[in-house]
């Protein structure tokens, strides 16, 4: 599978996310993957300093939590899925009601905490 590597330098509660592009690595899974935290086995010589990656096979992105040297040249990439960024072009468009704001209110919806 292809793994498409960033770097994220920014805090994780952002949405959309801004990253920097870094490469590609090939990888794999062993047995049964658990898509929220995959353990991703890459094709990886070098010093690459990547923290985010995204996984076409899976449509979804990842945070890169650690990493398990298994060999020279083989790397266990730790992730845990940011559901977040993942699914944002879905959600962002929704149409919804917010009950509760910081900036305005709806004096048709009853809120109890306001004054």
């Amino acid at each position: 599978m292809e793994v498409l590597t960033y770097i994220l330098s920014e805090d994780g509660h952002h949405i959309p996310k801004h990253y920097t592009p870094v490469g590609t690595l090939t990888g794999a899974v062993r047995d049964a993957v658990d898509i929220e935290n995959p353990t991703i086995r890459v094709d990886h010589v070098g010093t690459d300093a990547f923290n985010y990656i995204y996984i076409p096979e899976f449509n979804r992105y990842y945070y890169v939590l650690d990493r398990v040297q298994v060999r020279t040249g083989i790397t266990d990439l730790i992730c845990h899925a940011d559901v977040l960024e993942s699914f944002y072009r879905q959600f962002i468009y929704s149409p919804m009601i917010a009950s509760r704001s910081d900036s305005t209110y709806n004096k048709f919806i009853p809120d109890g905490e306001r004054v």
